[in-house]
């Protein structure tokens, strides 16, 4: 190993290496060239799409006046479409699927599915909207105590929405997904106290 390594370093030495030749010498009084500042070209923000779902997008009145055979209803502001008939979304059966606007602009979507729908409905939301920006384990606890780990996925859009994917719902068996737009939702309400 050492005469490979004797033997590469005489053959390194021994090429010929040719060096640039020497700048011209500036004439004398000739000041030397002011180096010019070239700043970065920022580059443009990316931009998170707009949320939409089932034709329906966070910047444009509702178009809808059913959600899969079940009528929407109007209540001051707010204009909800619900439908608890087993409606779907990626090809599978919610427990339920609600869409809300507020003043003629989508604020929140969300549902509730059963386990072997979260895999489906996570690879529809990824072929839709991209990766998540987000995925991250939180625990989950049920009302017996027992804790799972709760996958969940986040998408961020423009316009201050966010959607999150969970593998966990409000019981053992079933997951959900909200989306709520921060812009279009409802002021909160002050409590009531009337006592």
């Amino acid at each position: 190993m050492k005469a490979l390594i004797a033997g590469l370093t005489v053959l390194a030495l021994a090429t010929p290496v040719s060096l640039p030749a020497a700048p011209a010498h500036r004439p004398t009084g000739t000041p030397a060239p002011k180096p010019v500042a070239i700043a970065p070209v920022p580059k443009p923000p990316v931009q998170l799409p707009v949320f939409e779902f089932m034709g329906q997008t966070t910047e444009a009145p509702p178009t809808m006046t059913e959600l899969q055979g079940a009528k929407c209803v109007t209540s001051n502001s707010r204009y909800t479409c619900t439908n608890v008939s087993f409606p779907t979304v990626a090809g599978r059966p919610m427990r339920y699927l609600q869409i809300a606007f507020f003043n003629e602009r989508l604020y929140a979507v969300s549902a509730a599915f059963g386990e072997l729908a979260y895999q489906p409905v996570l690879e529809a939301f990824t072929a839709k909207y991209g990766k998540p920006d987000k995925v991250e384990v939180r625990k989950w606890q049920s009302k017996a105590g027992a804790t799972f780990d709760n996958q969940v996925s986040i998408w961020n859009f423009s316009g201050g929405g966010t959607l999150e994917l969970q593998s966990m719902g409000s019981q053992v068996g079933e997951g959900r997904f909200d989306f709520i737009s921060t812009t279009n939702a409802p002021p909160t309400e002050a409590p009531k106290v009337d006592f």
